[in-house]
């Protein structure tokens, strides 16, 4: 465990005084290697690893002996949840039809699902490549992001909507100049509400370096459902409903009207992942009519079976993992 630790901290120290936290010399990431190879926490230490070629083939051996997915990272709950591992990657990498010729580029912290699920072991399980940001280096210089893109050729990221903005507003024509994002395919935007207007400006701000409105993905999902539940068709673009604000405050009825200032837009985010269903309903757990508004309930084999340690609500059955969220597995 002390060696793993001690090439942790370098390699998280390489990634931090590096410029672009992206030029990293292969032997760190060989040193990293074969540390977690060796270290039985992890892996059962790994026999015969010598840097970071050998810990891809030798996963790719041990990884279908794996039976669930174990899931600390819900902040709100205190015990981890488990799934089973065939489903947790697959999900995202069919919506958004990933393969090994993709290139991610993420900042995302690895202790949240988004950065963890969404960013790194869905591009592992894909053999897809991943040029890994410190998330300081984007927050303090959000042009190093786009032009990670350039360099690298990067076709497929996740942010939060606030990094989009983020980038709108803090980065200068000057910083990003001679950036070309027409590589840019899939821009994920998720892990908090979508703002319309944020999908418009970045548009806006970016089509004049090759970013197109048609890369925009607004997606939904939670820890519960190890992450993906329902994804907008690539290559669409984002679609806006513009619906009356008194009617759908006060009635939770979705009247489309035209946009103006007494109107509330909520941006699609698709439909159901493969193999997963979602559905709206009442306080009785009844499907509700189109444009109405409700609870989620969704269900899929990358849902979450329940804490560890759930506990039974005596009502309804479903594992209560908060005071306001329960997962269902509806039948």
């Amino acid at each position: 465990m002390a060696d793993l630790l001690r090439s942790i901290a370098e390699l998280d120290q390489h990634l931090v005084n590096d410029r672009d936290s992206l030029g990293i010399q292969s032997r760190h990431f060989d040193k990293f290697a074969t540390a977690l190879a060796s270290d039985r926490c992890w892996f059962g230490a790994l026999q015969g690893v010598n840097g970071f070629e050998d810990l891809r083939t030798a996963l790719a051996d041990r990884i279908h002996t794996y039976r669930a997915f174990m899931n600390f990272n819900i902040d709100r709950l205190p015990e981890p949840f488990a799934t089973s591992k065939s489903a947790v990657h697959e999900p995202i990498g069919e919506a958004v039809e990933l393969t090994s010729e993709d290139v991610g580029i993420s900042w995302l912290p690895l202790y949240h699902d988004m950065g963890l699920i969404g960013a790194w072991l869905t591009l592992l399980h894909y053999g897809t490549p991943l040029c890994v940001m410190s998330p300081l280096a984007f927050l303090t210089r959000p042009e190093r992001w786009l032009q990670a893109f350039h360099k690298h050729r990067g076709t497929i990221a996740a942010a939060p909507n606030f990094a989009y903005e983020l980038c709108v507003r803090k980065i200068a024509d000057k910083d990003i100049e001679g950036v070309d994002l027409s590589s840019w395919r899939a821009a994920l935007n998720g892990a908090e509400p979508v703002n319309p207007e944020t999908l418009e400006r970045f548009e806006r701000r970016f089509a004049k370096y090759g970013f197109r409105r048609e890369a925009q993905l607004p997606v939904y999902g939670l820890a519960e459902a190890s992450l993906a539940v329902t994804f907008p068709p690539i290559n669409r673009g984002p679609l806006v409903d513009y619906v009356d604000r008194e009617t759908f405050t006060a009635q939770g009825q979705a009247i489309p009207v035209p946009p103006d200032s007494n109107t509330i837009a909520f941006v699609s985010s698709g439909k159901a992942v493969a193999n997963h269903e979602v559905r709206i309903v009442d306080n009785a757990g009844q499907d509700v009519s189109d444009r109405t508004e409700g609870f989620l309930w969704f269900r899929g084999p990358s849902a979450t079976s329940g804490s560890y340690t759930a506990r039974k609500s005596p009502t309804d059955g479903c594992d209560v993992v908060g005071r306001s969220v329960a997962v269902r597995r509806y039948s």
